[in-house]
């Protein structure tokens, strides 16, 4: 599974369902922790990829922004 593969090779940040429907619809949501220089797989609890995140910043403040999403809202 997808989600397996992205787990292997990248970070991964559980997020919430707010999160993965605010993701879902490209928007930006707040920033991982870890602050990674690579993409973070962001995955629902039930282990669902979402969406692929790099943190960023906008208008001065930190945000994690989708680089690729995967699931539809």
């Amino acid at each position: 599974p997808i989600a397996d593969a992205a787990a292997t090779y990248l970070p991964t940040r559980t997020i919430s369902d707010a999160d993965a429907r605010a993701l879902s619809y490209g928007q930006w949501i707040t920033p991982t922790v870890a602050a990674p220089t690579q993409p973070v797989a962001a995955l629902t609890p039930d282990g669902t990829l979402v969406a692929l995140l790099e943190n960023t910043r906008r208008g001065g403040q930190p945000y994690a922004k989708p680089v690729l999403v995967i699931a539809a809202a």
